[in-house]
């Protein structure tokens, strides 16, 4: 039996390379091409994409590339362009029988030419190895250095700031350590002054990954976090909008923030644990963040342009403490996985919005607790997802999502979410699905489809329907409203890409 199936997979390679020539997939399409058509399709889903991490994140993969052999769904879930169904495509193949090369993933059905040239930079094949003891010297012999100065100068005539931009950031790269600083002056900031010290942002972490048997990710310094479907806490770089391939998939878990972007990150010390199949990450972060604090210790809002260039912008840079703690345990079971996040997060001035028509349910006071429970459960061609949390307001609010997914066929994926967010709701680490920036007084459904059956075509389509309970901001009146989209995308070959929506 074992020699039948040597030469079954055999056989399967050399199919694969046959088809691989067959379909022409361009191995040798360059990283910055394809990381830009990754960034062009999230910025076309969603505006608040931060091109710096995500880009900063995909050539930290390409650095150390995925082992599909070895892979687990969090380390699949690390490609922003892959959908649960393909990534559960993936294990299931990789668990029947492993890859001997890339070739061989366009024997999986749910993967496309297109994905599979999204993915090559991203992942390789190597036999597994079994974790063993840490050996820094080695380590340290092949570790990577990276420096990145940029300055440009910025056509803002109407002003009369100096015009140079200049960041500085440095990263140290190894299998299990890295760490890294950033510095960024903006056009218009001083050099020297009240509160400014040479460069106007600085941030720096230092990682340790897969330290031990329980010890996955350690982190000193800033970092991001997210959980469950982004009720209670969410910094991710890239959420996927309304794209019907990853509504619904939220990259879990902390990651290091090596960008110059001043706001949306966490500063303090954060790990993730694992004892079988319970996994637990806790965090702690104090930061000051900017805000125009007021002589009786109140602040209107939290300010996130990050510019400092005049009287009043300085003033308000870093003039507010925020402490968040947090934690969230998971367990999974075969096709179940189940979590709790509980966070709290504590001020040092009172948060008292002006007064507005748009935000009588905002959240007030020092101190806000949050909690939520998330759930997955996948079965063959259908899985369930959603989570349900509550946040400390003047009266408690609560916060719902379920979304189901299906794929009856390969090639057609269909996709309905629908959310409740309470107008007394309002969160402030969430980052979850919907019509607002802001995750309250929301209620929508949301119906998607994506067909790919016939090849080197591909259309995706949805209708998502909302409500607001409360005036919004630019609306003076409760509101309902619908986003419809439908696209059709054509790939003649890997170097042309048409899109019509």
């Amino acid at each position: 039996m074992e020699v039948i199936r040597k030469i079954a997979q055999g056989v399967i390679g050399l199919l694969s390379v046959c088809v691989l020539e067959a379909q022409n997939i361009n191995l040798s399409l360059s990283l910055e091409h394809i990381i830009q058509d990754i960034y062009e399709t999230a910025l076309e889903n969603d505006r608040n994409v931060d091109f710096e991490s995500l880009e900063q994140d995909l050539y930290a993969l390409a650095e150390a590339p995925v082992n599909i052999n070895a892979a687990t769904q969090e380390d699949l879930q690390r490609l922003p362009f892959l959908s649960d169904e393909q990534i559960d495509a993936i294990l299931l193949y990789v668990y029947q029988h492993p890859l001997h090369s890339l070739y061989e993933l366009q024997l999986i059905p749910c993967l496309k030419s297109y994905d599979i040239r999204d993915m090559l930079p991203f992942v390789c094949v190597a036999p597994v190895e079994t974790e063993g003891a840490v050996y820094w010297k080695e380590d340290f012999q092949h570790a990577k250095h990276q420096l990145t100065l940029r300055a440009d100068m910025r056509n803002i005539e109407r002003t009369a700031y100096d015009p140079y931009y200049v960041s500085l950031k440095y990263l140290f790269d190894t299998k299990h350590l890295q760490l890294g600083c950033s510095m960024e002056r903006d056009p218009g900031e001083p050099w020297w002054g009240r509160k400014t010290y040479g460069f106007d942002f600085y941030g720096g972490f230092v990682q340790l990954k897969n330290i031990g048997s329980h010890l996955d990710t350690w982190i000193i310094g800033d970092y991001r976090a997210s959980f469950g479907q982004g009720l209670v806490v969410s910094s991710p770089t890239y959420s996927g909008g309304k794209q019907v391939s990853v509504v619904g998939r939220k990259r879990e878990g902390i990651s290091r923030h090596h960008s110059t972007q001043e706001y949306n990150f966490f500063r303090g010390t954060a790990a993730t644990l694992h004892w079988g199949d319970v996994e637990m990450t806790a965090f702690y972060s104090t930061r000051r963040v900017d805000a125009n604090r007021q002589e009786d210790g109140t602040f209107p809002s939290m300010l996130a342009t990050g510019y400092h260039r005049t009287v009043a912008e300085i003033r308000s840079k870093q003039s507010v403490w925020q402490h968040t703690i947090a934690t969230h345990i998971s367990y999974r079971y075969d096709r179940l996985k189940v979590g709790a996040t509980l966070q709290e997060t504590l001020f040092d001035a009172t948060l008292v919005p002006t007064s507005m028509y748009y935000n009588a349910n905002y959240f007030q006071g020092r101190r806000q607790f949050a909690a939520g429970i998330d759930y997955q459960w996948s079965y063959r061609r259908f899985s369930v997802f959603g989570e349900l949390a509550t946040a400390q307001n003047r009266r408690w609010g609560i916060a719902n999502i379920t979304g189901v997914r299906i794929t009856p066929v390969s090639d057609l994926t269909l996709v309905a979410l629908y959310r409740f967010y309470s107008p007394t709701y309002d969160a402030f680490q969430a980052n979850a699905f919907g019509e607002t920036s802001r995750n309250n007084d929301e209620t929508g459904v949301y119906m998607g489809a994506e067909v790919s059956l016939v090849p080197k075509w591909r259309f995706s389509a949805y209708a998502d329907v909302f409500s607001f309970r409360f005036p919004k901001y630019g609306i003076k009146t409760p509101s309902t409203g619908y986003e419809a989209m439908l696209q059709a995308d054509f790939t003649p070959s890997e170097e042309v890409q048409m899109q019509w929506r």
